[in-house]
């Protein structure tokens, strides 16, 4: 797990695909996608999505930048799609989100 988190830490702002994260172990997509959710309960691309909801609730700690550049910067398509996954994770928008814990900072 360790080599994984790396990775996404170190790619965050990019397009991450299972093959990568499988590669990194030698092993196939398929056999690396059913270990993975065998041990953390969840699909590599979720976990990823996890991960870069987490990093950019870290940003937008210390930042003022708009939602749209914090999204794009943590590797969503757009803020449309951060917005989405962040309340899956979150349970709030990112907007809400920022100005309850932001200002507390």
């Amino acid at each position: 797990m360790s080599r994984i988190d790396k990775f996404i830490n170190n790619n965050i702002s990019n397009s991450i695909r299972t093959i990568e994260l499988a590669s990194l172990l030698s092993l196939s997509a398929s056999h690396f996608t059913h270990a993975f959710k065998q041990t953390t309960g969840m699909t590599p691309l979720v976990y990823v999505a996890a991960m870069r909801v987490k990093a950019a609730q870290q940003f937008m700690l210390c930042s003022t930048r708009s939602l749209s550049d914090v999204a794009l910067s943590h590797g969503f398509c757009d803020q449309a799609h951060f917005c989405r996954v962040f309340r899956r994770e979150t349970g709030l928008s990112p907007q809400t989100w920022r100005k309850l814990y932001a200002s507390s900072a």
